[in-house]
């Protein structure tokens, strides 16, 4: 997970200023003026990951099959 993480902070600092204003560890999510939206796969799709998206005010959305849904719910 740290790796993602680090992954998306590296994104986010490649972004123009007017774009990356609000994306930033501790920004404001009143300085957001354009949606960011991380795409991952399952291996991506950690609490973590989702908690390190929202913190940066970036929406999140995560590639399962449909025969991977069908895995976590028979894991329950």
């Amino acid at each position: 997970m740290a790796d993602h993480l680090e992954v998306l902070g590296a994104t986010l600092a490649q972004l123009p200023t007017d774009v990356a204003g609000g994306h930033r560890v501790g920004d404001d999510p009143e300085e957001v003026t354009r949606n960011v939206i991380a795409r991952t796969d399952p291996a991506g799709c950690t609490e973590g990951f989702v908690e390190g998206c929202r913190g940066r005010n970036v929406k999140s959305s995560a590639a399962v099959e449909p025969d991977q849904l069908k895995d976590t719910a028979d894991a329950r």
